[in-house]
This record gives structure tokens, sequence and C-alpha cells, in this order.
């Protein structure tokens, strides 16, 4: 079990162990040992620990560990190098066990994506992150180093590792019928015939048995393209439904086909191939003729079992669909169905397998979608009386048939349904359906009410679906691609892909590869078996506790806005807590042994123990949302108060009463309005908005007002305060004396006294931020500058860290991906005029290149516009630009009429609510002026300017 380990510390405790006496790390406790422990925290930077290791296993389980060489021996010497591992062994006993091994090679991943960055909150680039797995030969309990790879070049079986320290992969498959106790074991690097590094394991194995079947089925789907793409010499001119194992000239294909299947099946998951379909003829006015025997020829063996070595057989295989069944008549379509239905439960297939209704338009499922949705699974299940229809609804999309609908969904037709189970952000159903439905399914790709876009970069992602489906009761997870979708192993591929396997021929190996990837979805399926463990034993309140606080759902209200921001709160990104979880989890499972009452001592400390690790996942999460100004003249001079809309997450069962929020910390010349606002109870699960006011004193602002304010969240149940910090910036816009500053990108005509920020901007939301309540700033520090004249706007802004513009090529448009400017050096300009009367100006958008262009638009009303934002170009909006390397200064001129609507032609606002951005294309890191914000368009939250003339507020 991977990094489940007794709890993180101890493992973090191994560094300070004392070295073995045959650990030749020479007494070196603060610098690395020649052989050391990784762990994948960083996806893109093994973190590797110095040993001993310690690791804890149910019975019949299978632990994996990763070990890093940082000190080959010499691969040229006479005798070869060897890395041997011990048997198991207790008590002078060895135990039996089944090991195998893979070199961890890195593949080539385009992590330049939006959803990476904001979902790591690393720097975005071309990386070789950890990927593929290539198998080593374990002879006598050794692997001989010589066959490594250089992991600069792992598609080259003539290269021996050189630069890069090579990771090597263990798996230990513990069997069942060992007995509970602790296990030592030792990984031992052998050099001319003498041991010189001695790595000791320990293995912890508890008391309860992790069992064969697979009660959650991980399903990956194998498409016939691209089984084509990459082995085309064995797939290409092949007909699926000719596919036959009788065939010499299709055994190359089967032999593939049986090698995927086998190794997803060895690491507890599954492939399904839904082209493999029967012969089908049509004679007309008869039903169809359906010759099975191909089809049964090849998915016989693994949905029967006996192609496995544990002759578990498939838990999950969808009814094939035929080429252009939808063409056909719908009583011959229903006529197939029967026949199907028939042929698969004669076989005792049925009850593991599924009519699949696709959803095929892109978006969101619209209502009159889910009617007809809801009336062709009627159709499919009147077919036949057992079998079962998969939809992509879920609960309240579902239609029951009525006296006025009577083509809909039967109720009692509702225990062979499988329905799509509620994503991490769900609004909870209006109405239940009246009986429980065969089941719920989860399937990766779906968007769900707010996407939930993970890296799909570490482990943590791939566990987490596992323990959401506990918590939804789901028994199936699909994911629809699993070979790369790329044509070599030196094409990037893209972060957020599950590719299970490679091709072994882009390493010159024989079969598919499986990745790192299919190792955490083996860990996944095995925390679900642990959970469902306990639920077995009676813990299930317990079980949904743990997986409630590691998903961290979100349960929005009906009327409640979607904020994909939202997504970012879910799941857990702190390593240690899945370790403690599970560590949790096995205990509760070993509490409640068949046939052996509860220990007392033991149920209270694990109840003090659960208690203590909840009590820092339950922690509310507060983000800062809106930011809402109001122009307060004044004869001791004006004020702008500011009404700061604060989320409160509450990710805990409980309801929190008489909680209190207040300002705990603010800049010169802000002062509170309120002492604290009284909150009564925190919804379970729910997002809560509370609004909270302070007011400025615009004669008294400086620099260092627009420093971080503070807010404290007081929970009233454990007393516990939380704090959340966030800037929202206040500044004067002085009138210009003399002429306005010419827009040449220099900065010359710019003084220190018209600077409204000089440092380090806020960097936009990531998960990792938003969960450790930090507020993070850019890597770069930025200048910017503003001023008025009678005629415009003017601002000059100095940023950092951009590339060298390409000046042969470029384009006057921004592209965005999940709303921020992404791919290239972007400054991005939120305006909004606030009058003296506090009406509001139109939304002004400015984005300006290191190139020279800029895109201007301005935002319409929502409700009358599918895209509000429109181009504005009626504007004499002026921008120049300088670049000296990396620095890139600029400035611009925006017409007093660019901010106003046509009933404000000719005036001057009070105010502007304003934001300023920069994305980084080089690193994927975007920050602002006021924030942390999720995108540069963001006008919920800004700061504001003062329009002020010399002697106001004087």
């Amino acid at each position: 079990m991977f990094l489940a380990g007794l709890a993180l510390a101890c493992a973090l405790s191994a560094l300070n162990c004392a070295p073995n006496e045959n650990n030749n790390t020479n007494g070196q406790l603060n610098g690395p040992a020649r052989i050391q422990w990784v762990h994948f925290y960083d996806p893109l930077k093994p973190q590797a620990i110095n040993p001993p290791i310690y690791l804890r296993s149910a019975r019949n389980e299978t632990i994996s560990f990763a070990l890093q060489i940082n000190s080959l021996p010499d691969l040229t010497a006479k005798r070869s190098s060897l890395l041997r591992l011990a048997p198991l062994q207790s008590g002078g006993v060895s135990v039996p066990t089944k090991t195998t091994a893979w070199q961890v090679v890195p593949m080539p991943v385009d992590t330049n994506r939006a959803g990476f960055a904001r979902h790591t909150g690393l720097p975005v680039g071309l990386h070789r992150m950890p990927r593929a797995l290539l198998p080593l030969v374990i002879d006598n309990h050794a692997i001989n180093l010589t066959t490594l790879r250089d992991a600069e070049d792992p598609t080259n079986p003539r290269l021996h590792p050189s630069r890069i320290p090579p990771l090597i992969w263990f798996d230990i498959q513990i069997p069942a019928s060992t007995n509970a106790a602790d296990y030592q074991t030792k990984c031992e690097l052998v050099e001319n015939g003498r041991v010189t590094v001695t790595v000791p394991i320990t293995i912890s194995v508890d008391d309860f048995v992790i069992p064969d079947e697979r009660h959650l089925s991980l399903v990956g789907l194998v498409n016939w393209e691209s089984l084509t793409r990459h082995w085309p010499q064995a797939f290409e001119g092949l007909t699926p439904s000719l596919l036959s194992r009788r065939e010499a000239r299709h055994q190359d294909a089967i032999r593939i086909l049986d090698d995927i299947v086998k190794l997803a099946q060895a690491n507890r998951a599954q492939v399904a191939l839904p082209q493999l379909q029967p012969i089908v003829k049509w004679p007309s006015g008869k039903p169809p003729e359906i010759t099975w025997s191909e089809f049964d020829s090849v998915v016989g063996p693994w949905l029967r079992g006996d192609a496995f070595a544990d002759l578990v057989p498939l838990g999950y295989w969808p009814l094939p669909v035929l080429d252009k069944l939808d063409l056909h008549e719908r009583s011959s379509r229903n006529e197939y169905w029967q026949a199907a239905a028939a042929h698969f439960d004669a076989m005792q297939w049925l009850g593991r397998s599924a009519v699949v209704v696709e959803k095929r338009s892109p978006g969101r499922m619209t209502l009159e979608e889910t009617y007809e949705f809801s009336e062709q699974a009627a159709q499919i299940l009147s077919a036949h009386p057992r079998i079962r229809v998969s939809v992509p609804l879920e609960e309240e999309q579902i239609h029951l048939a009525s006296v006025q609908f009577p083509r809909l969904i039967p109720a009692d037709s509702l225990d062979r349904l499988l329905y799509a189970a509620p994503g991490l952000v769900s609004v909870p159903p209006v109405e239940r359906l009246p009986s429980a439905a065969a089941g719920r399914w989860l399937r990766t790709d779906l968007p769900g009410l707010v996407p939930y876009i993970g890296a799909g970069a570490d482990e943590r992602e791939a566990r987490l679906w596992a323990w959401l489906a506990f918590l939804r009761d789901a028994r199936l997870i699909q994911w629809t691609g699993v070979l790369p979708s790329l044509l070599d192993a030196e094409q990037p591929g893209y972060p957020d892909e599950m590719i299970w396997f490679y091709p072994g021929q882009w390493f010159g190996v024989q079969g598919p590869v499986p990745s790192l990837q299919l190792k955490w979805l083996q860990r996944a399926e095995q925390d679900y078996e642990y959970l469902w463990l306990a639920r077995q034993r009676k813990q299930e309140a317990r079980a949904l506790v743990l997986a409630r606080l590691m998903a961290k759902p979100i349960e929005l209200q009906p009327a409640q806005r979607e904020d994909p921001v939202y997504a970012l709160l879910c799941g857990t990104a702190n390593y240690s807590a899945w370790s403690h979880a599970l560590d949790l989890l096995s205990r509760t499972i070993l509490l409640s042994q068949p046939g052996q009452p509860v220990d007392p001592s033991a149920e209270k400390q694990l109840a003090i123990d659960t208690a203590a690790w909840s009590k820092l996942q339950e922690r509310p999460m507060l983000l800062a949302r809106t930011a809402e100004w109001w122009y307060a003249p004044n004869p001791e001079g004006p004020y702008v108060e500011l009404r700061a809309g604060i989320d409160i997450y509450n990710a805990a069962d409980r309801q929190p009463e008489n909680n209190r929020l207040q300002w705990a910390a603010l800049p010169p010349a802000w002062t509170a309005l309120e002492p604290g606002l009284d909150i009564s109870k925190l919804g379970t699960f729910r997002v809560d908005r509370v609004n909270l006011t302070a007011r400025v004193k615009l004669s008294q602002v400086n620099a260092a007002s627009r420093q971080p304010l503070a807010i404290t969240f007081i929970d009233g149940f454990t007393g516990r305060q939380h704090q959340l910090q966030m800037v929202a910036p206040v500044a004067w816009c002085e009138k210009r004396r003399g002429p306005p500053p010419y827009p040449d990108g220099r900065l010359g005509d710019w003084v220190p006294e018209d600077a409204i920020h000089e440092g380090k901007l806020v960097q936009m939301c990531s998960r990792p931020a938003l969960q450790n309540q930090e507020l993070r700033f850019a890597e770069t520090d930025s200048a910017i500058y503003s001023s008025w004249s009678g005629g415009a706007f003017h601002l000059g802004f100095r940023v950092d860290g951009i590339e060298k513009p390409n000046l042969e090529s470029g384009r006057n448009f921004v592209e965005h991906e999940l709303r921020r400017a992404w791919r290239e050096d972007v400054c991005e300009l939120l305006f909004q005029a606030v009058y003296a009367d506090n009406t509001l100006g139109p939304l002004l958008y400015v984005a300006a290149k290191p190139q020279g262009q800029i895109d201007v638009a301005r935002r319409l009303d929502r409700q009358q516009h599918a895209n509000p934002w429109m181009a504005f170009s009626g504007a004499d909006i002026r921008y120049g630009f300088d670049i000296d390397k990396t620095l890139w200064r600029g400035e611009i001129d925006v017409p007093w009429d660019a901010f106003n609507d046509p009933a404000h032609q000719g005036k001057r606002p009070a105010l502007l609510r304003f934001n300023f951005s920069q994305h980084r294309g080089s690193t994927g890191e975007s920050a602002s002026w006021a924030g942390p914000i999720d995108f540069g368009r963001d006008e919920s939250f800004m700061g504001v300017l003062q329009i002020r003339q010399p002697d106001d507020g004087h």
C-alpha cells in the first residue's frame, strides 16, 4: 500500500534514524543515502527521503513502493551489480510473496494548461513526468542493474542510466494466508558480489483480507481507432465483429487485447471494448439473426475469469451496441436488445452488463434531452425483464411514466436502471426516486454542475474517485480513453490524460506496458475495498465520515450561483491526510473482527484519533468572492465603503452555531463599520455568503493602505479561529499637472507619487493555496502608475518575467482557457466607472501584449446576450510599449467616454473600479492587483481608484 504506512510522520522521522551498519552512507544523515524511498507528492519532481521504510498492508493486498538509486555502481564491471529484495520474514519464518518490479521512466507532458496551474499551483511548461513502467526481470530475488534504461532516453534499450538517478517500482502481493504480524525485509545493493548498501523495510500486516472480488469496477474504454493507431500491423483491416480466436491472422490482435485486459485486471481495474460486437443480419420482416460464436471466443475467457491467474472475471461489460443501430425501426432495435440480453443471460453475464445510452451532443444536459433519454431507456428496459440500462442522467433528471407520459420509465423498472451519481459539486435533488435504482456510476468526462478539472498528475486524483464512489454509493467509474492520444514516445502528452498503458514497441519491449497512473488506480480500488469492509463490519458511519472529509463535496442551494472556483475546494490536497485516513480506516476495520467483541479501549482511542484528524479536515474554508464599493462624500473628506462578500465552506457533517466573522487586521486609513457579524449556523457541505463592511478615508490613503486585509472566522462549536487574507486595494488617481504622459512605453513621464502599486501582485486562485488558506504572491515585482487629464485616463505599468516577444507573428485577440488569459504574455485591465450617485458605468476590458497589440471589449447585459463581451472599437485608446529583455513597460491612454454609458457622456466618474492582472506565458503564473481572483475579467472582485483633483480631500 503505497504511502499507506503508519503515519506520514513516522515515515519522515526515518530521516533521523541511524544508518544500518551495512548501509554505506558514511553517517550522512543530512544528505541523501545512495538508495532512497520515493514519494510522488510533487507531480513534476518525485520526493525522496532516506530509509528505513515502513509500510502497512492487509492480507491479500498489493503494496507498492518506489526506490531511487542515487549513485549507481560501475555497470561495466565484469560482475553485474544487483538490487536484491530479500524474502519477507517474521520470527525467522519466510513468507512467500509475489514480487514484481518496473523501472519508472519519465514521459514528455505538456502541462501548459490552465487546469494544471489552477489545480496544482505549479509552473507550467514542457516537463518530463514519471509515467511509464518498464518491466524488470527478478531472478533469484535480484534485479540486474545493467538492464536499466537511461531516463533521458528510455526508448533506447542500449543506454544505461547516466545523469538522472533511476527509479524502481516494486509491487509485493501479500498472500491471504499470511498471519497478522510485523514482517521484515531488506533491499540490498550488491556490487562485485559484496553487499554495499542495505535498506531495511518493515511491513505491518493487519488481520483482515482484501477480497479478490472487485466491489468497485474501474472501467477504461479502449476504442478500436486507438488500437489501430498504436498497433497498425495487428489491427488494420480487421473488422471488430469478425475478430475471432480461431483465425490465425487475428492472433496478433488477440494477443495484444489479452495483454491489455490481463494487465488491467492484475491491477484491480478492467477495460472494455465497446466496438466488439456479434455478427448480425437483418432479414426483411424477420427478427435479426445473430451469430455470437466469434464474439464469445474473444470476450468469453475474460467474462468467465479463466483468462486470469486469480480466476476473477471482469465485473462489467456493456451490452454490445451495433453500428448504425439507431437507423433501424424501434421494433427492430427492441428485437436486437431482447436477443442480446437473452444471450448474455444464458452465459450468466447479464448481471454484470448494461446497455449504455450515450449523450453525443456537447454541453450540459437540456430538459428536452432528459425526456428523450428517459424515453429511450424505457424502450430498452421493455425489451427483456432482466436487461439493465445505464443513462447519463442524474436522479432528478429521470422522468417516470405517468398517465400523461406513458412512454417514460416505469417505476417498477428502476431496479434495472443505472444513473449518474452527483459530482463533487451538486444541487441536491428536489424530489427523490420512489424506489432504489440498480445503482449509480461515475463518469470522469461528464462536466457536472461545476467541472472538477483534476490535473490527472498525482495519486490523490485517482484515489479521490474511489472515495467519492463510496460516498455516492456508485459501483462503477468509467474513463473514456486509456491509451495515449499521441503517436510516439517523444510527443508530449496532456496532464489530464489518464493513460493506463503505453505501447511496448515505444520502448522496444513486447506487449503494452503499464503506467504509473494504473498503479494509482490499483491503490484507489483497494481503498474502496477498505471502505466496503468497514461497511460490512457495521462501521459504515465512520467510513462515511472519512470519505466525506477526503472528498469534500459541495452542495449548492437551488438558486445559488454555480462558481467554478468551488471545484478547487473539493478533494484533499494534503498528502499526509491520505496516509492518516487509511490508517484510521484500517483500525476501524480491525475494531470489529468477526465473532469477537469490540475492544472498548481500542474503540475509545480510535474515536479520539479520528476526532483529532477530523478537526484538521473539517476546518471551514474562506474565500473572498466579491468587493462592492460605494462612494461616500463627507464634509471632513470623502470615504469609500467596501462590502466584501466572503464565502464560507463548511466541510463538516456538523453545523456549527454561534459563529462569528470579523476583521482581524486593517491597514492604515481603514476602519471597520461593525465589530463583527454573528453567523447563527453553517449548512452542511454548503457554501454560505456573508458580507463584511469597512470604510476607507481617502485623504489618508497611502501605499501602506494597500496591504492585505485579514478576516477571522471563529467557529462557535470549537472556538477555533480561521483566518483569510485578501488584497482590496484603494489608491488615488490624481489629475496630471502639465502635459499628459506620452504613451511611448518608457515610463519617463511618471513620478513615484503616481504609483498605485510597487511590489508583487497576488497570485490567482489555485487548489493548494485555497485549501491551505494561503495568500500567495507572484514571483516577480511589478509597478502600476495612474493619472488623468481632461480628455483621458492614463496608466503605466512595468512587469517582469516575460519571454522575448516574437515580432514576426502575433494576434490581436487573447486566448482564454478556463476563463484565464493563456499561452502568451498578457496584461489585462478591467475598469468600471462609479459616479457620485454610486451608479455604475459599463465594464471595460483592455488586454495588452508585448508585441504591441491590444484587445478592447465592453460587457453587455448578460440577460440579453449569450456572449456578453463585445469588441469595442469606438474609442481612441492608445498603447505604447518598451521591452528590455524580460522587462515589459507599457503606457495606455483611455478616453473618458470609453468608461461612460450614453447617459454619462462627457462626465468624469468619482471612482474607477479597477483591476490589473498579468499572465506569464512561460510559467503559467497569473497574478492581479486585487485578489486573489480566478481570472482577469472577474468583475466581482476589484480594487478602486479615486479620480481626484489635486486639492480633493485637503
